[in-house]
């Protein structure tokens, strides 16, 4: 049997430079890298954007700030009874003085906070004003553990209050007890509670007197960005009102009681 058999051949056509070109992994990394790059431009110009708006913010808010009260903390108030004291010895008798400071009993807070704003340049900075009223109670202090005393000086004892930023303070707080009022003021004394001081004489806690009395401080102040209150009486309430709508509350404590909503906020502490 004879069988014709037919052969087939294949032949394998060699494909264009660019198709070999265009399908190379080599340029396809290459070319994204470039449109990574090229978008990364305007990227970057925003980011440097931001940063230089941000700058400025920060300048325009400290300009504000300088002339209107930053932070603001407001301390608890202190009262401080020199005494006199024999400090030498027998061969050699002297006298020394010191004070005794001590915190209120009770200490309630009154503050109430109205939001402001001032504009610098483009930007808008938020600001606030307040009204602090305090009422607290000192007991009068046992002197029975001090050895060696000599003499309590009632008459020079004073009742000092601390403020972080003094600039800020609208009017000098006043000292108020028993319906009679005075304005404290900058303390000169050498040994101060606070680094910055206002004091006032306690008018009349005397050896003779009851064994506490009353006082209170009303003020207003301006501040930004923060208004902290130390607590650091016996027992201590805060009252805190305002119109600011998107308060955060900071510290060791959160409130006990507080209201949010699009007038404002109210809260209290009880610490």
């Amino acid at each position: 049997m004879i069988t014709n058999s037919t052969s087939t051949h294949f032949v394998e056509k060699q494909k264009p430079s660019w198709q070999k070109i265009s399908e190379s992994w080599t340029l396809k990394i290459v070319v994204l890298l470039l449109m990574a790059l090229l978008l990364s431009i305007p990227t970057l110009w925003i980011d440097g954007l931001i940063s230089e708006r941000r700058v400025n913010f920060h300048h325009a808010r400290n300009s504000v700030e300088s002339m209107w009260g930053g932070k603001q903390t407001i301390g608890t108030p202190v009262i401080g009874i020199p005494y006199v004291y024999g400090c030498g010895t027998k061969q050699d008798p002297k006298t020394c003085s010191e004070m005794l400071y001590r915190f209120p009993e009770n200490l309630e807070t009154f503050v109430k906070i109205q939001s402001k704003s001032r504009t610098k340049g483009i930007f808008e900075i938020p600001l606030y004003s307040s009204q602090v009223k305090m009422k607290f109670d000192f007991k009068k202090p046992n002197f029975k553990e001090i050895a060696h005393i000599k003499r309590i000086q009632w008459e020079d004892a004073k009742v000092y209050f601390s403020m972080e930023n003094t600039k800020g303070i609208l009017s000098s707080p006043q000292l108020k007890k028993n319906k009679h009022s005075e304005f404290m003021t900058i303390c000169q004394d050498r040994d101060v509670p606070f680094e910055k001081s206002l004091c006032l004489l306690a008018n009349g806690f005397s050896q003779s007197g009851q064994e506490s009395q009353t006082y209170e401080i009303e003020f207003e102040v301006n501040g930004s960005q923060e208004l902290n209150i130390v607590t650091s009486a016996g027992e201590n309430n805060v009252h805190m009102s305002s119109d600011w709508a998107h308060p955060e509350f900071i510290g060791f404590q959160l409130p006990t009681h507080r209201e949010v909503n699009e007038s404002g906020f109210s809260s209290q502490w009880k610490v």
